[in-house]
């Protein structure tokens, strides 16, 4: 008999430091969820030209697509890889964009969560890992 589930899709927000990371962490190792990121695709690009995977080269990339394929074009990309994906739990991450946000809510079953810590948690998470 087909698993007839529905896909859940969450997408997690916040500012740099408030727990995302480990937000996702969580619900991966408790419900195995697939995860996917939008750095992942940009990643998978510089690779290919091969050129350097720093944030410099991500940011400077995402300026080139968005300036000739608009806001939107990894969230495209991003719900084509949800859609064709066999998990039914897909936590999206990477967020920063309400175009993505708008391009991902034409999933079915899309949520969007939104991850908050005080300024001073967040300031020491960064400090922490160097950032």
């Amino acid at each position: 008999m087909p698993n007839t589930l529905p896909k859940i899709i969450i997408g997690i927000i916040g500012e740099k430091g408030a727990g995302k990371g480990t937000a996702v962490q969580s619900i991966n190792e408790r419900y195995h969820a697939k995860h996917f990121r939008f750095s992942l695709i940009l990643e998978d690009i510089l690779k290919r030209i091969s050129v350097e995977n720093s944030r410099q080269n991500l940011a400077k990339l995402f300026g080139k697509l968005e300036e000739g394929f608009g806001s939107q074009v990894l969230a495209v990309t991003m719900r084509q890889d949800i859609r064709f994906s066999k998990s039914h739990l897909i936590i999206v991450e990477g967020l920063r964009r309400w175009a993505e946000v708008e391009e991902l809510k034409k999933l079915p079953n899309f949520h969007l969560i939104a991850i908050h810590a005080d300024i001073r948690t967040r300031y020491e998470r960064t400090k922490k890992r160097g950032e």
